[in-house]
């Protein structure tokens, strides 16, 4: 069934990125999200994204997407499950996740301009992750790693603000963004346990169009 949903999506954004381009770009972005946790508090680290982005019309795009997250901290939790965060006693945990995401993107509509100053979006996405998991049980142990992998989803909303209808009200190639969303995932390792790494993220980052 994983690998079913990763053929869906590898085969839907192929499909699509056949389509009639309107314009293409890269974006660049980063910022921190959380994890599940289950104390009060999530656990959050540094994420970050690198996305190309197919905008087939002036309000519709895909966007392959892959994604890095990072998180270190030290403390008396020492394991991640389908609860979250939580028990033990290790003094240092780092957790690896690297998501594949196939976005699909709506501009929101802002007047008449074809390039407006600020341009508000949502973006949804689907795909399939990767996450290492490493621990060590005394500050002098060896580390101990794990594995998992599995289906993860994003929810994003966001907007874009165009440098150069700043600067001298002519479009630029160059937009700043910021954006703010969910995403969620269980993760399974090779004794099918599932680890919930679900969370908040908050990005900023560049657009750059071809």
């Amino acid at each position: 069934m994983k690998k079913l949903h990763l053929v869906s999506v590898l085969g839907l954004a192929a499909i699509l990125s056949a389509s009639t381009v309107y314009a293409d770009g890269f974006e660049v972005k980063a910022g921190a999200a959380s994890i599940k946790d289950t104390n009060p508090s999530n656990k959050v680290g540094f994420d970050a994204a690198l996305a190309y982005t197919l905008r087939l019309d002036r309000f519709f795009a895909i966007m392959p997407e892959v994604s890095f997250n990072w998180l270190n901290y030290t403390g008396s939790s020492a394991s991640i499950g389908g609860s979250g965060i939580s028990g033990g006693s290790t003094p240092s945990t780092s957790i690896y996740t690297l998501p594949v995401l196939a976005n699909a993107r709506i501009y929101i509509p802002m007047g008449g301009d074809d390039t407006p100053i600020f341009q508000p979006y949502i973006t949804a996405g689907l795909g399939y992750g990767w996450m290492s998991y490493n621990q060590s049980s005394t500050p002098t142990s060896s580390a101990a790693t794990a594995t998992a992998s599995g289906f993860m989803y994003q929810a994003v909303v966001g907007g874009l603000l165009n440098l150069g209808m700043i600067s001298d009200g002519s479009a630029s190639s160059t937009n700043l963004l910021l954006e703010v969303g969910y995403r969620g995932g269980l993760l399974s390792t090779s004794n099918s346990q599932q680890l919930d790494v679900s969370g908040i993220l908050v990005r900023a980052g560049v657009n750059l169009s071809f």
